[in-house]
């Protein structure tokens, strides 16, 4: 019960957390009676600024500036249930759509992953990797929570959080991510969705991460470039063509010292909204610049081979569309 009143604490909407945050309340202060078998009750209290020992100043837990800053406190604690509940919750606040939420919910979840990174805990940083991997898991499929999933993770590359775990965990953390958003962009055609698929790979373009895994990501972004949707197409274009102007150290270390401005040019001269057939190419030109090789496209329309025709059944009923059906009737005969 705990777990689920702090989740929903970390939610989006102000009268849940305003809800939550009061029963909480209520919980941890009771006295007659007092509520036992809290787990780490002192902490909990203490991160939520409660006493049982004297009236606590009425908290307005519907305000995202103040109930967030307390909430994320609990994620410093050695307690799994508690930090990943809450994390839960704050996924969908970071990918809110109000704006006065996402930027409190993305400043708590910073302040106190910074906290972890700079005190080098890895095994709190590789914790909060591995529940992100769990989430996609969790809710593969469920665009309500991959959306808002794709916007945390996201910030969190942007911001080197993840650069310290090295290989902490049964395994390595940005591998499971990446592999969790080549799951999700499989087959799909919503482009919103895609677009934050896309963040998360360029994301992983940072010089910081391990090659392979920057590799696998920049592969993705160059198979999108091909995608079917115009929108797509220039997206990824745009969101690489920005990262190498900004960072350095984002291709492979095999590539020539001019592959770069190559890539950079292919990326600002191709227009690559327009027709695919078009945009194919050009697609095609980078992934051997980069040394990638890129999946082989399955030929749209491909049907089932047709035997040789039957000189005693009319020529018309091969033209049909079921054509198996109809002929099979017609050699039948009627009933």
């Amino acid at each position: 019960m705990i777990c689920a009143l702090l989740k929903q604490l970390s939610e989006k909407l102000d009268i849940v957390r305003k809800c939550a945050g009061e029963i909480l309340q209520q919980l941890l202060e009771s006295t007659k009676p007092r509520i036992p078998y809290i787990p780490a009750r002192p902490a909990l209290m203490g991160a939520l600024e409660l006493s049982d020992a004297r009236p606590t100043i009425e908290t307005n837990w519907a305000l995202a500036h103040v109930s967030f800053p307390m909430i994320v406190k609990m994620m410093l604690l050695d307690n799994d249930r508690y930090h990943d509940a809450i994390l839960s919750g704050l996924v969908l606040s970071v990918g809110g759509l109000t704006e006065a939420v996402v930027k409190s919910a993305t400043s708590a979840l910073l302040t106190v992953t910074k906290a972890l990174v700079k005190q080098n805990h890895k095994r709190g940083l590789a914790r909060l990797g591995r529940t992100l991997v769990a989430l996609f898991g969790k809710h593969a499929g469920e665009d309500r929570v991959i959306v808002p999933l794709f916007k945390t993770t996201e910030v969190l590359l942007e911001n080197d959080v993840f650069v310290p775990i090295g290989d902490v965990g049964t395994e390595p953390v940005l591998q499971g991510l990446l592999r969790a958003v080549k799951a999700e962009m499989r087959g799909c055609r919503d482009v919103k969705k895609l677009f934050g698929a896309i963040d998360v790979c360029v994301g992983l373009l940072s010089p910081s991460v391990e090659e392979d895994v920057r590799v696998d990501a920049l592969k993705q972004v160059v198979v999108l470039l091909g995608h079917r949707y115009p929108r797509v197409r220039k997206f990824s274009a745009e969101r690489l063509y920005t990262k190498l102007l900004v960072c350095d150290g984002v291709l492979p270390a095999a590539l020539p010292p001019t592959a770069s401005d190559e890539v950079s040019d292919l990326l600002s001269t191709v227009v690559w909204d327009a027709e695919v057939e078009d945009v194919v190419p050009h697609q095609a030109s980078l992934a051997t610049l980069l040394h990638l090789e890129l999946p082989q496209k399955k030929k749209a329309g491909a049907s089932k081979p047709k035997p040789p025709r039957d000189p005693h059944v009319p020529a018309y009923l091969y033209n049909s569309g079921a054509w198996e059906s109809t002929i099979r009737k017609y050699r039948e005969g009627p009933m």
